[in-house]
């Protein structure tokens, strides 16, 4: 027995009982369904993904626009109030002196 006819004898053992009558599609119905409004927005997942990318984009313009209000905030109270950052620089030269100081005695 060949291998071909022996394959086909373990697909189907009985050629005739394995083919069943093929019905025609009626070409009068749709090929799909009507679309439900609620899974078309499903669907269009490349309108919804760009939509979040807009919504994105705002959301890093306003954090933009308020760190750029912050930071000027902050540089006029440095400008205003002076005190603090020259005390913070005294306070790192005594450190230094100190350490200085103390590295040249041993």
């Amino acid at each position: 027995m060949s291998p071909e006819r022996r394959f086909r004898e373990q697909v189907d053992p009985d050629p005739k009982a394995g083919l069943e009558p093929v019905q025609a599609k009626d070409e009068t119905e749709p090929a799909t369904e009507p679309a439900d409004p609620e899974h078309t927005e499903k669907a269009d997942v490349k309108a919804q993904a760009k939509e979040k990318v807009e919504e994105r984009k705002e959301q890093l313009r306003q954090a933009q626009e308020q760190a750029k209000t912050k930071l000027g905030d902050v540089t006029q109270q440095a400008q205003e109030r002076p005190v603090p950052a020259a005390a913070i620089a005294g306070g790192a030269a005594v450190v230094g002196l100190l350490v200085w100081l103390r590295r040249r005695r041993r």
